[in-house]
């Protein structure tokens, strides 16, 4: 009976934890919304952001990108395009 209860345990827990697609390591997060500035991991699953913190440990078989000295912003899913006309535009 001690036995089922440990693996029950155990199942609850592997369950529980979060499998991401990606891992982004070491890059500069600028997220005004959440107020963080500064170099950080973002995990993403499911192609959404599913964590934010200093330091992510990626699971084994998951992808990670090494990021560090690049800005990792958030973006919205609408996207504005402004460009300056150029000379054919003037025509």
């Amino acid at each position: 009976m001690r036995i089922f209860g440990i693996l029950l345990a155990l199942a609850a827990v592997c369950a529980a934890q979060t499998k991401y697609d990606l891992v982004l390591k070491g890059g500069h997060v600028i997220d005004p919304r959440n107020r963080i500035n500064g170099v950080m991991d973002v995990a993403i699953a499911g192609g959404r952001i599913a964590r934010v913190a200093a330091d992510i440990a990626a699971p084994a078989g998951v992808r990670v990108a090494n990021v560090a000295g690049l800005y990792v912003t958030p973006v919205s899913s609408t996207s504005t395009c402004m460009s300056i006309p150029g000379p054919e535009a003037r025509d």
